[in-house]
């Protein structure tokens, strides 16, 4: 594992490891064994981490997306490590948590499309303005995997946030305002949760 992360090495270590069991198919249950390799080498991966000393939030933040690639999640851990820095970063956390628990708590689990021809209050079309402003960038950044300024963008969002859930009833009585809040949620939840889950940073 130090090797595919200090290498810079891109592997999906799933899809390897069952490459590899291919060679015993015939006497082992490949993808049980490859199955229970991987979560082994996760939970050494955490020690390997916390020994490096970063926070068991972060980790399991990252870990929660279940990445594949060491690498990648080394990136990722970076990012996150980078992001907890910012004077956003508590805010931001706290908000995720609670939009992941409104969102579950209202069973959606995909994201929905939003209509900004239904919003009525100042608050939510700030937020959705705020988003669609930095949509472009975090996906070129994405795209690069430049995790920790992909994260670094959406901190901008901190303000709107924290407007948003200060003056709208997300559970309005109006139904088409309600889905159209969580939708809301639910994008601003999606553009976090392509790096990890930020709403661990808060436990």
């Amino acid at each position: 594992m130090r090797s595919l992360i200090e290498g810079e090495v891109t592997l999906d270590l799933p899809e390897a490891l069952r490459s590899a069991g291919t060679l015993l198919s015939q006497k082992i249950n490949t993808d049980e064994i490859s199955d229970k390799v991987f979560e082994f080498t996760m939970d050494r991966l955490r020690s390997y981490y916390l020994d490096l000393e970063y926070s068991h939030q972060s980790i399991e933040a990252v870990l929660a997306l279940q990445p594949t690639s060491p690498f990648d999640i080394q990136q990722r851990l970076s990012a996150v490590s980078a992001f907890s820095t910012l004077e956003a970063a508590s805010d931001l956390a706290a908000a995720n948590k609670r939009i992941s628990n409104i969102l579950r708590k209202a069973n959606i689990v995909d994201i929905i499309e939003v209509d900004r021809n239904l919003m009525v209050e100042a608050a939510e079309k700030t937020l959705f303005d705020a988003l669609a402003a930095i949509k472009t960038e975090a996906a070129e950044l994405l795209a690069n995997a430049d995790y920790t300024q992909h994260l670094t963008v959406l901190a901008a969002l901190k303000k709107p946030i924290n407007t948003f859930f200060d003056e709208v009833m997300v559970m309005a009585e109006d139904p088409a305002l309600k889905v159209n809040r969580l939708a809301l949620l639910s994008t601003i939840r999606g553009q976090f949760s392509q790096v990890a889950d930020i709403g661990l940073l808060s436990e």
